[in-house]
């Protein structure tokens, strides 16, 4: 009986770099050092579960003078719960949410107390404005209880697949007049790093497309493709036409567009340039990293003030100079499609003088809660005339 061995022998042949092409990862100064390796991805269609984020503030159309308030849309009443403690913001006066009807996109409250605003039961403005979550008090003994976790719907990517060569031929790999550079393993390494570089373009430019057989490679999306999705926040640097340099007040206006969509800013996305115009105008805020041997001097991080915790700084030269973004990173995630990330395999055809290697990579990014978690600030200066 004939056996074929063909598929057996080139199992072996497999030589596995996952975890040196994580470690380039990491090391690279860019976006995609940001998203740590997550669960692999069991389909071509990678799906995952959306956190359950509760936004802290939502904006209304109008109100009554008593405290009946409507929303634009259902889910604006339905951040609100039955018992929470709100304020209209700008106001000190507090109110209990007592009704919440998600089809008539209201909520009721009732006045709970001036605290200085000058307010009362039957005064409150009724122009549109904006209602703040306060706190939700529990009673004693009791079971219930608004909700904190939990997951809310799913969104998907797709995985996309990087592949490099290593080709050396058999003249170059029998001389010794070139140092290593004519060696596998530093043409292997060689092509890992563009690889990564790569998986950094794609982090920030990739938009998603599913595979089709006859025609469309399967992609990955990416910042700008999640970013810009419905509902994502926005803070546009000219709004009078003429464009503003980056302020620390427009970090804080895109940090405070992520707390209240629930989710918790802790890192600025920007190129070079508008690095360096956030080094000039927050030199006392910047705290610099000059021993971090990993990330190097391009990654320094300030104080943000809405929650008095360290924003990362991350450098990456893809990022247009009109643009930075504020992100929360907890939901990033890097999900190889299993078997098949950092595989490097013997692909020499018989014939050929030398040696081929094929390095293989299929992969997909996660973007967990986008919509809350991304913040793009657009319109900027050009930094160069702001630094000027």
């Amino acid at each position: 009986m004939n056996v074929d061995y063909t598929a057996f022998w080139n199992e072996l042949e497999k030589i596995d770099l996952g975890d040196t092409l994580s470690t380039l990862i990491v090391k690279q100064p860019g976006f995609i050092n940001l998203f740590p390796t997550k669960t692999p991805a069991k389909a071509l269609r990678h799906e995952w579960l959306e956190d359950s984020l509760k936004p802290k503030e939502v904006a209304y159309l109008s109100a009554t003078s008593e405290g009946v308030f409507a929303f634009e849309e259902a889910k604006g009443a339905k951040a609100f719960e039955k018992g929470d403690y709100v304020a209209i913001k700008g106001k000190t006066a507090t109110l209990k949410v007592v009704a919440v009807d998600e089809s008539a996109k209201t909520v009721t409250t009732t006045f709970v107390a001036a605290n200085g605003s000058g307010l009362s039961a039957s005064t409150l403005p009724t122009e549109g404005g904006t209602l703040q979550f306060l706190y939700h008090p529990i009673a004693e003994g009791s079971e219930d209880g608004p909700q904190k976790g939990g997951k809310s719907g799913k969104n998907h990517n797709f995985t996309q697949i990087v592949r490099a060569k290593v080709k050396l031929s058999g003249s170059l790999l029998a001389i010794q007049t070139h140092g290593l550079e004519n060696t596998v393993i530093a043409q292997s390494k060689r092509a890992l790093i563009d690889v990564a570089r790569e998986l950094d373009k794609i982090a920030v430019f990739g938009t998603r497309a599913e595979r089709d057989v006859d025609d469309e490679c399967g992609r990955a999306g990416g910042l700008y493709d999640f970013g810009l999705s419905d509902g994502a926040a926005e803070v546009d640097a000219s709004p009078g036409g003429t464009a503003s340099p980056l302020s620390y007040r427009l970090i804080n206006d895109a940090a405070e567009e992520i707390l209240n969509a629930g989710a918790r800013p802790n890192a600025i996305i920007c190129g070079p340039g508008q690095k360096r115009v956030l080094a000039s105008l927050m030199a006392s805020q910047i705290m610099l990293s000059p021993g971090d041997r990993e990330r190097g001097g391009t990654v320094d991080s300030i104080i943000c003030d809405l929650t008095g915790e360290q924003m990362r700084i991350v450098v990456d030269y893809n990022i247009p100079d009109s643009d930075v973004w504020v992100v929360d990173t907890d939901g990033f995630g890097l999900a190889p499609l299993a078997g098949r990330w950092g595989i490097q395999k013997d692909t020499t055809t018989p014939r050929y003088d030398g040696v081929e290697l094929t390095v293989l990579n299929e992969f997909t990014l996660e973007f967990k809660n986008a919509a809350a978690r991304l913040a793009r600030i657009t319109n900027l200066k050009d930094s160069a005339a702001s630094l000027s």
